[in-house]
């Protein structure tokens, strides 16, 4: 399994400018929240569905090239866009800040992401 986490926030809380850029992840996104890995570790681990065991690790090295080639492939591929309506290029447009924003982010070390192997 996979999710986008925050790094540990109680640990290394956000500065005004941080918090910011998480609260408009969160709303871009429609996000209820994000927590750390090890925090959904534990929640994973403790389930009542769980066996106890998770592994989990944070792939930002993996992940983050994603965030540029995203925007990347838009402009490389623009039919496929065009091909979905107007709505689909306003959209596409206006994801583009938040798209920086969670690159920013993950690069930051605000943000991680999460892979999980666990067993019920």
């Amino acid at each position: 399994m996979a999710d986008w986490n925050s790094r540990d926030l109680e640990a290394y809380p956000p500065s005004f400018f941080e918090k910011l850029v998480l609260k408009q992840l969160l709303e871009q996104w429609v996000h209820p929240n994000f927590i750390s890995v090890n925090e959904f570790s534990n929640i994973l681990r403790t389930n009542e569905n769980s066996s106890g065991r998770v592994i989990s690790e944070n792939w930002n090295y993996y992940t983050n090239p994603s965030w540029y080639d995203s925007i990347i492939e838009g402009i490389r591929r623009p039919f496929v866009i065009l091909s979905l309506g107007p709505f689909a290029i306003i959209k596409s447009i206006r994801e583009i800040p938040t798209i920086l924003l969670m690159d920013w982010a993950f690069k930051k070390g605000l943000m991680e992401f999460g892979i999980y192997k666990c067993r019920g």
